[in-house]
């Protein structure tokens, strides 16, 4: 049943990539602009995006998936919508330390469910335990970072926001594209259980890929204000930093393709 996991994760990744629209990114730029604005223009963000994109892709899955699998594709949608929604404020204040113990937690709430269901788990099981490490996310989130929440502006969508963010959504929706295509492709050619190894090897990968990238999240919001003569030089740091990251990831990946 990993193989039918994979589908439905590859659901959600394709909407909710569409559903950020760039949000992190635009948003990073826009608080180092407009620090004063910074809570206004996240929730206006927010809501524009939820009721303008999230909200008919529901309701398009709703004629497509069965009623079961509908609520729990929907609760991981929803849960992943307002995690990354919330990648914007983490990357300015730098609450990477939070953000790391919300994702292990996460994580932990899985691994748990599984190992003490191991010999008897079932689909339906494992869909309620992604749901339920899915939702703790966002929950976690939500109570760090209450003083930004303003519910009283989630009913006035701004499409001049969605225009701005544009740019930036097909950056990102390009990326998501590029990290997925393949993973499609061979959930449509392959076997399952053959799709769920590729999925092990794939996600390795891409990790290996971010790995530079995490050394510059931290410092995101001030390279948006450095002139261009800086950004060369952090750029060509990062390159031999990505390099080095990637070496050592491929190595690692050549010892695991041997267990797995």
């Amino acid at each position: 049943w990993w193989g039918i996991i994979v589908e439905l994760q590859l659901i959600q990744y394709f909407v909710t990539g569409i559903c950020a629209w760039g949000n992190k990114e635009f948003l990073t730029r826009e608080f180092g602009k407009l620090p004063l604005k910074a809570k206004s223009l996240w929730n206006l963000s927010l809501s524009s995006r939820f009721y303008l994109l999230l909200f008919p892709s529901l309701l398009v899955l709703f004629f497509f998936l069965p009623a079961a699998t509908f609520v729990h594709v929907s609760l991981w949608i929803i849960s992943r919508f307002f995690a990354q929604s919330f990648e914007s404020i983490i990357t300015t204040h730098k609450k990477f330390g939070y953000a790391l113990a919300i994702e292990i937690s996460s994580a932990l709430i899985l691994s748990a469910g599984v190992i003490l269901l191991f010999n008897t788990i079932t689909l339906n099981q494992i869909l309620l335990l992604i749901t339920l490490s899915n939702l703790a996310r966002p929950l976690a989130y939500l109570i760090l970072f209450r003083s930004w929440v303003y519910p009283s502006q989630w009913f006035k969508p701004a499409v001049k926001i969605l225009k701005q963010s544009i740019p930036f959504m097909l950056l990102a929706f390009t990326g998501l594209i590029q990290t997925k295509i393949d993973l499609a492709l061979v959930d449509m050619l392959m076997p399952k259980t053959e799709l769920a190894r590729y999925q092990i090897f794939t996600n390795f990968l891409i990790l290996i890929r971010t790995g530079s990238a995490f050394l510059l999240y931290p410092f995101l919001s001030n390279i948006y204000r450095l002139p261009v003569e800086k950004i060369k030089r952090v750029s060509n740091v990062l390159f031999w930093a990505g390099m080095i990251i990637s070496d050592c990831g491929l190595m690692a990946l050549s010892v695991l393709m041997h267990y797995v």
